[in-house]
């Protein structure tokens, strides 16, 4: 009886000594799956599964935290400059255009940060706060304008409709 339980608990113990040593530091390990067909092959299947999700999940935050540090970076150094510039001339009349300067990078960069919350919030699952109706199609148009009036790369919009929908 104790040599038949052994056998059964086993893999079990296999898994849980594999998986008892997999941290958020290195999710590419996985459990043992038995070379059974029975539950405790599928509980194996299905914690690889998870740890594979998991992985993902942690390589996409990896990237986005990347992403939003290289974004942040570039609006932080130009403020850096035009403040050192603003501070080593004090008596130059161009101070007052460096600080309009400055003044829109401080805007973008609030931008930036709004929307990097807005993201971090809707991937945690987060409440995102009270909802209303949003015309999509205003909101395409007015960026569409806003990437117009800052010139650049031509944009060309064909076929917007009228869509509605529950948004934040």
């Amino acid at each position: 009886l104790w040599r038949a339980v052994g056998q059964v608990i086993r893999p079990v113990d296999a898994i849980r000594r594999r998986a008892s040593v997999i941290g958020g530091e290195d999710l590419s390990q996985r459990v043992p799956v038995p070379a059974s067909s029975d539950e405790i092959a599928s509980l194996a299947i299905t914690m690889n599964e998870m740890l594979e999700r998991l992985e993902a999940a942690a390589l996409r935050q990896r990237q986005f935290m990347g992403d939003a540090s290289h974004e942040l970076r570039s609006p932080l150094a130009a403020l850096q400059v035009q403040v050192e510039v603003a501070l080593a001339h004090p008596e130059d009349q161009g101070s007052a255009l460096v600080l309009g300067d400055v003044h829109g990078q401080v805007v973008r960069m609030s931008a930036l940060i709004d929307d990097l919350l807005f993201l971090a919030r809707s991937a945690e699952g987060a409440p995102r706060g009270p909802t209303s109706l949003v015309d999509l199609d205003d909101l395409v148009l007015s960026e569409l304008h806003r990437l117009r009036e800052l010139g650049g790369s031509a944009v060309e919009l064909d076929g917007v409709r009228a869509a509605r929908v529950e948004g934040s």
